[in-house]
């Protein structure tokens, strides 16, 4: 069964680069992907069923990830977060959202496939 992996940044270079790294680290055919530059559009695409997994950008303008994580966690508790940004100081503020990872951009590939 495929897994729904949900991609939200504001910017369209990172989600492509987050594409690319999960084809090369899955079989396309393993999952599926909801994705969007704008997290309010992110969450209507979602809707009450978030994905098994969601990479976010914390550092958005129209509602930042760590809000965004909140509002995720509230319709399902199981979905895994994993946060992908620029900025180390706001680690323990996506922790508290039980956040499973933090990587740093710029975003290696090992570092990705290693989360």
């Amino acid at each position: 069964m495929a897994i729904t992996i949900g991609l939200c940044d504001d910017d369209e270079e990172q989600l492509h680069l987050l594409r690319s790294y999960l084809r090369t680290a899955m079989d396309e055919t393993a999952y599926s992907i909801v994705a969007s530059t704008q997290p309010r559009e992110f969450l209507r695409k979602i809707g009450d069923t978030p994905p098994q997994l969601v990479f976010l950008d914390i550092d958005m303008a129209a509602l930042d990830g760590i809000r965004l994580g909140d509002r995720i966690k509230a319709l399902s508790e199981k979905t895994v977060l994993i946060y992908i940004t620029a900025h180390e100081q706001y680690a323990l503020e996506a922790y508290r959202v039980r956040a499973f990872h933090y990587l740093l951009k710029p975003l290696s590939k090992e570092a990705f496939a290693a989360a």
